[in-house]
């Protein structure tokens, strides 16, 4: 008891010294670019947030970064988000992020950085079926492991090679280098990596046909990744988890789980995750020969699929319907949706799923009487299947896997021992409790508050990055994303609701005469002026650009007349450096009403009010022009 409680105490303090201390500058904005990169490095080593709600962090911080010109914080956090969205397998955004930070990165010349940027783009290449620069970058990645120099990075080294040669259907080698990260990870008490190990290994046991074992690999791995409260990789290992009971013919069981995918990755936001269990739902109903249901279910999926660039999980669905039109006799259906995958070959550049295409066609020559046609793409797809199972190939898969297994209970009996001796160590200590209770008590007491102080700047953290995210940093007024919520909230509320597009008159003549700098301050007035002259229950926000929304209630003709002249008043009796001060800032304004009785869209609404907007434009300029929605006038009201 009391080794445990002192491990504890040490342990904060490390935490304290990490987190506590530098989080002082995070609060009000990192003042140095070491203490930005600090808080980088914690959200690397994050292994519980969701990479959706990471990415949503990064963004403020690459904003920080970017004002402040501290070009290696951006580019480490470019790097993680990089990693980040190959986890959420949104290959497009992943490829372009990439496609614009590897120059800078190579050029910047950081070790470590340059290796988490050649992880993640080992993965783009094993699916983009590139092979020379695929073995090239994976021999430089294998050459950094070998010189024993990156800590706790080399498991992840081992860990990315592995998995490009899963990718690649190279089980042998992916179970080597499996082998070899499970022991770093292992050495290092790296638990929920461990779990992301035990999961490959189970994707491997289910290519391989073994559906039991890799079922007892996907549920050790879930139970890790419910214990530390990792609800990314829990619903990874049980949509997993969930193919296996189906290749196990436990079809109501892999439903279930399937649909507890579904909602754990509802609540991480994490739309291609969901995406990709309801593919399973649709191919489970082709299984239980639910040919209308799974058509049923599969639509959507396609521009969904389509939208993330995920041309195999297309493919895939594509593949169902075509089955499905096949068993409902509609042979037109079904050739024209095979006409769709034969596009998709080429940039899935995959023998495999070439093969799935070939035994599909087939089917559909015989359901059209083309029998010697039918016949032959059978007899290619069965060659190939013959070719992939070889019996020295197997034999030598089986052998690394039977070693692997091996090895993971020789480790398993290690940590075992290892327990027994610390249950030793404990009765024997317990002989001592008595005496230092009082010290014990105490440390408790610290590690409490440490604890607390920890939880508060976490908490702390988050709501200075979500108040970020919100206000325009020019001139700290909310930006579009908030008042447009706020505006939405409203009109759900059944609020009657005005809103008015402010454009500032002439705005480029002033950036072009008196320089952008004065074309900033401008925007600040304006925005003190509308801080101060706006009733306390009204809002504003930057809708874009020198475009202002405004959020009004209960608005009267006289108000909205009120409004525009105090406006124009206090922005014309400001003083604006970089502006003379004869100079005279005028605006145009259009406003579109909706009442409470009336229902509506807030996108309908701002339209209104930009036809408005544009009205007064048209009329000259500095004046609004409110367009009622009971109006029969076609332009609104002119003032």
């Amino acid at each position: 008891m009391q080794l445990k409680t002192l491990t504890i105490f040490s342990t904060a303090l490390l935490l304290l010294f990490l987190f506590l201390i530098p989080s002082k500058s995070l609060a009000n904005e990192p003042t140095t670019e070491n203490a930005l990169i600090t808080y980088i490095k914690i959200l690397e080593k994050d292994q519980t947030t969701s990479p959706t709600e990471t990415l949503e962090v990064l963004h403020n911080t690459l904003d920080i970064s970017r004002r402040n010109n501290w070009k290696a914080a951006e580019l480490r956090a470019q790097a993680l988000s990089l990693n980040l969205l190959i986890e959420l397998e949104d290959i497009a955004a992943a490829q372009t992020l990439s496609d614009q930070i590897e120059q800078t990165i190579y050029a910047f010349d950081d070790e470590e950085l340059t290796l988490r940027y050649n992880m993640a783009k080992l993965y783009l290449l094993s699916n983009s079926g590139i092979t020379t620069s695929l073995e090239s970058l994976r021999s430089e990645l294998k050459h950094a492991v070998s010189l024993d120099k990156h800590g706790e990075l080399s498991g992840h080294l081992l860990y990315s090679i592995a998995v490009s040669y899963m990718d690649t259907f190279e089980h042998t080698d992916a179970i080597q280098y499996l082998h070899a990260a499970f022991r770093e990870f292992q050495s290092s008490n790296n638990e929920v990596s461990k779990g992301t190990v035990l999961s490959s290994l189970g994707v491997i046991y289910a290519d391989l046909g073994n559906a039991e074992k890799a079922s007892e690999y996907f549920e050790q791995s879930a139970a890790i990744a419910r214990e530390y409260g990792n609800r990314f990789d829990l619903s990874v290992v049980l949509y997993n988890h969930a193919s296996t009971q189906v290749d196990l013919g436990n079809l109501d069981i892999a439903e279930s789980i399937f649909k507890e995918t579904i909602t754990i990755s509802k609540s991480i936001d994490d739309e291609i995750g969901v995406a990709w269990a309801e593919l399973s739902l649709v191919e489970l109903e082709i299984e239980r020969s639910n040919w209308g249901k799974a058509l049923v279910l599969s639509e959507g999926l396609q521009q969904k699929f389509e939208d993330y660039g995920d041309n195999l999980s297309l493919f895939t669905v594509k593949l169902a319907q075509t089955n499905a039109y096949l068993a409902l006799d509609k042979d037109d259906n079904a050739h024209t949706t095979l006409q769709e995958i034969e596009k998709l070959l080429p940039s899935i550049n995959s023998p495999v799923y070439e093969n799935q295409y070939h035994y599909t066609l087939s089917a559909l020559k015989y359901a059209r009487g083309e029998y010697q046609h039918a016949y032959d793409l059978l007899d290619k797809s069965s060659e190939f299947q013959y070719s992939m199972f070889e019996e020295d190939q197997q034999k030598q898969i089986q052998r690394y896997a039977v070693e692997f297994d091996t090895t993971f209970q020789i480790l398993k009996n290690e940590a075992l021992e290892k327990d027994n001796e610390l249950q030793k160590l404990k009765i024997k200590q317990q002989e001592e409790q008595k005496k230092y209770w009082i010290f014990l008590v105490t440390l408790i007491f610290i590690v409490l508050i440490i604890t607390f102080l920890l939880l508060a700047k976490q908490i702390q953290h988050r709501n200075l990055f979500k108040a970020l995210a919100l206000k325009d940093p020019l001139t700290e007024s909310p930006n579009r994303r908030a008042i447009l919520q706020l505006a939405q909230d409203k009109l759900n509320n059944k609020h009657a609701l005005s809103v008015a597009i402010i454009d500032i008159d002439h705005f480029k003549r002033v950036n072009d005469n008196y320089g952008h700098d004065s074309g900033d301050n401008v925007l600040k007035a304006f925005s003190d002026a509308c801080k101060n002259v706006l009733r306390k229950h009204d809002h504003f926000g930057r809708y874009g650009g020198e475009e202002w929304l405004l959020v009004l209630d209960d608005t009267s003709l006289d108000d909205f007349e009120g409004i525009f002249s105090r406006l124009r008043n206090e922005l014309n009796s400001s003083s604006i450096p970089g502006i003379p001060s004869n100079y005279e800032i005028t605006f145009s304004m259009g406003v579109a009403v909706c009442t409470n009785s009336q229902s509506s869209e807030l996108r309908d609404l701002i339209n209104r009010a930009d036809s408005s907007l544009y009205c007064a434009k048209e009329n000259g300029r500095n004046n609004f022009v409110i367009n009622n929605e009971t109006s029969t006038a076609p332009n609104g009201i002119v003032v």
